[in-house]
């Protein structure tokens, strides 16, 4: 912050009057500058308290306004007259030019000296300097006794979000609350998805300063080294101080370092689960410490075993928030796939299909199988059958795929709808687009829905079994196949049902 002009004319030493602008006491004052150049303009910043004597001044209404909104362009804060050395008043045509420009005007009377008021800005210059000095050290410390004596990461953003008079929330990498003060700026998340996705892939090096419904936010990438591993968000309605900007980044070093130690003892805790894992997978459970794992709860008769497809984006996110479901789910990484496992008595992983919608934000193909094991002897079963209900699961299509459906859901679903289509167009090929196609086609189909009885599928076209078996000889000459090949009938079947579903 810097000095107000309401602070300067208070100044006993000065003696400093108002002549226009006396409700804008709060303007802040950055430097003084003396000129008695006709256009200083080019010499300004803006901010500046500009001193004159008027000596070289053109005292003519046109004039003073010409004069008076060179100022404004400039952005100075104010203009100070010195009287009593070309001019024993304030000329009337600057004083209207002021006016209508809302320009402050100040007086300034002969026995003070510019220098005396340029030395008196510079001081409380260094006097608010100083205070925010002091106050950005003392909120500093504030802040490293919330991280060291309160709740971690929790009293860490409720102390700043008291600092900086606003609101404070800690995201984790995928963008979702952790942390929030007050709890009601929990909503907020939702607006900085779009800002958080922008600064994502420049890493720890990007940073965010908006504006939105009239406050000042900033929003900062958490991390030690590599990419974010969570994001500080912090909004205000009052522009940032230095105190606040100071407060913003120690926050940032204390809860990347807190995220560090979190993680790092997650990661070994995820290490040591994917290596006991391995060991039950190449069928050596029996020699697990289970109780040292944490694991007792394994020793149950089923379980649980869900495989779900992943990317490192998705894969990262999803693990922590399963692990977070409760102390007797294990979930471990395994190459493109995570494995998780949970008592089957307990009907598995509570809402795996919500964690799972969650953890893709509107990425295709994030998708699950899910499996019983007979506990953990039998985990590497287990994983086998997660994977065929997650082969089975459509591509395109999200969710979490259980392998006892597989039965009931018939041979068709476990083939794409692409795929199968295009098998049956090609397998069918030789027999579309002829004159007499469709009593082909509905011939083969009829033969092969009564396995090979002439009678039983003649009857059911209303044809001869001798011109039925005309077709059928027919439909092997158009092919090159014989259909005594049960292979062969079986592609055959296959590629009529499909063009059946199309049809």
């Amino acid at each position: 912050m810097s000095p107000r002009l309401g602070q300067l004319v208070a100044h006993a030493g000065l003696a400093l009057e108002w002549a226009v602008g006396s409700d804008q006491a709060d303007r802040e004052i950055r430097w003084v500058h003396a000129s008695e150049l006709a256009d200083p303009a080019p010499f300004l910043e803006g901010g500046e308290l500009l001193l004159t004597t008027g000596m070289r001044m053109t005292t003519s209404a046109p004039a003073a306004k010409a004069y008076v909104a060179r100022l404004v362009d400039a952005q100075v804060t104010a203009l100070g007259f010195a009287v009593g050395l070309g001019h024993d008043t304030i000329p009337k045509a600057l004083v209207n030019a002021c006016t209508a420009a809302g320009l402050p005007l100040l007086l300034v009377p002969v026995q003070t000296p510019f220098i005396q008021i340029s030395k008196t800005v510079s001081d409380l210059i260094a006097v608010q300097e100083r205070e925010e000095l002091a106050r950005s050290l003392e909120s500093q410390r504030a802040l490293v006794r919330a991280a060291a004596d309160g709740d971690g990461a929790s009293a860490l953003v409720a102390r700043l979000a008291k600092e900086v008079k606003g609101w404070a929330v800690l995201l984790d990498a995928g963008g979702r609350v952790v942390q929030a003060s007050p709890v009601s700026a929990q909503g907020k998340a939702r607006d900085l998805a779009p800002e958080i996705e922008r600064i994502r892939p420049k890493g720890l090096l990007a940073g965010s300063s908006i504006t939105a419904a009239g406050e000042r936010i900033s929003l900062q990438p958490l991390g030690v080294n590599g990419r974010a591993q969570g994001f500080l968000a912090v909004g205000a309605p009052e522009p940032w101080s230095r105190a606040t900007v100071g407060a913003m980044n120690v926050a940032v070093s204390l809860l990347s370092l807190e995220g560090a130690r979190s993680r790092s003892t997650d990661e070994v805790r995820e290490r040591l689960d994917e290596v006991a894992v391995a060991i039950a997978l190449r069928g050596h459970a029996d020699d697990l410490p289970l109780d040292l794992l944490g694991w007792a709860w394994m020793t149950e008769a089923l379980l649980d075993v869900a495989i779900i497809s992943i990317d490192e984006r998705s894969g990262e996110a999803l693990s922590a928030r399963i692990r977070e479901a409760g102390t007797t789910v294990v979930a471990v990484r395994l190459e493109d796939e995570l494995m998780v496992i949970s008592p089957a008595a307990d009907g598995g992983i509570a809402a795996l299909d919500a964690l799972i919608d969650a953890a893709a934000q509107g990425q295709a193909g994030l998708r699950a199988g899910r499996a019983t094991s007979e506990g953990l002897t039998d985990l590497a079963d287990g994983r086998r059958r997660a994977r065929q209900a997650l082969a089975a699961r459509s591509a395109s299509t999200r969710g979490v795929a259980q392998f006892d459906d597989l039965a009931d859901a018939g041979l068709m679903s476990l083939v794409d709808d692409q795929v199968a289509d295009g098998f049956s167009d090609a397998v069918l090929a030789p027999l579309i687009g002829l004159p007499a196609s469709d009593d082909l086609l509905a011939s083969l189909d009829a033969w092969l829905a009564r396995h090979g009885q002439w009678d039983a599928a003649a009857q059911e076209l209303g044809v001869h079994r001798h011109t039925l078996r005309h077709r059928i000889r027919r439909i092997e000459v158009l092919l090159d196949r014989s259909l005594d090949d049960p292979e062969t009938r079986m592609e055959l079947w296959f590629a009529l049902r499909r063009r059946s579903l199309r049809n």
